[in-house]
């Protein structure tokens, strides 16, 4: 009972190791998993994940399962530990502080990045826990707004009005 007590709750909600999967990953070139969620959030490290994208788990405190901050830069910017890691594309999705930590490791490392992916998130994980289509749908909006695809606005091929009259 004890033993129970003092284990964390963060390291029994992730089933799966994704520090490792994500250390595999990183070694090779990206296939049909292109871009990476970083997350400090459990709901999150375990729900997004798909064909194309998945999920880094950041933690405060070291744990064989995820990273801390510094343990994810070290291992982005060690030479034939992750040979393939600047080929994927990086989404924080995290706490405000900690997006703008990972935003300057990922720079540093010059991994390429998204600076307003984490907003399709912002309702949080409670939301999405009742709504988990509508966060197959976020996590899809950030990967096709990167890659140029999904709503933009039209512009105008219209000249200004004193254009027109002087034509």
């Amino acid at each position: 009972m004890d033993e129970m007590q003092n284990t964390p709750q963060v390291e029994s909600l992730i089933i799966f190791n994704l520090r490792d999967i994500f250390e595999d990953l990183a070694n090779k070139k990206p296939e049909k998993i292109k871009y990476f969620f970083i997350t400090d959030d459990p709901f999150f490290a375990e729900n997004l994940i798909s064909e194309t994208y998945f999920t880094i788990f950041i933690t405060k405190e070291p744990d064989p399962n995820s990273f801390t901050v510094d343990e994810f830069h070290t291992f982005i910017n060690t030479f034939g530990k992750a040979a393939y890691s600047r080929d994927y594309f990086y989404i924080p999705v995290c706490t405000k502080t900690r997006n703008e930590e990972l935003r300057r490791v990922l720079k540093k490392c010059y991994c390429k990045y998204s600076h307003s992916g984490w907003q399709a998130f912002s309702l949080g994980p409670d939301y999405f826990k009742n709504n988990l289509k509508e966060l197959e749908a976020a996590a899809q909006g950030v990967i096709d707004k990167i890659n140029g695809k999904g709503k933009q606005k039209k512009k105008s091929c219209r000249l200004p009005t004193t254009a027109r009259q002087n034509t």
